[in-house]
């Protein structure tokens, strides 16, 4: 069976759930639009710290 990774690559994430790679925090937040909200919103910061 394929791991996550790959269906996150080649399958359509809105047709899966979270646990196989469907919408989740890094589907609709890409890593440079999640970085940049890291550093402007309080609460994620707050969240990291």
């Amino acid at each position: 069976f394929p791991t996550e990774e790959e269906l996150t690559k080649y399958i359509d994430k809105d047709q899966l759930p979270l646990e196989y790679g469907g919408p989740s925090f890094e589907y609709k937040y890409p890593p440079e639009d999640k970085t940049d909200k890291n550093s402007n919103d309080p609460a994620t910061s707050d969240v990291t710290s």
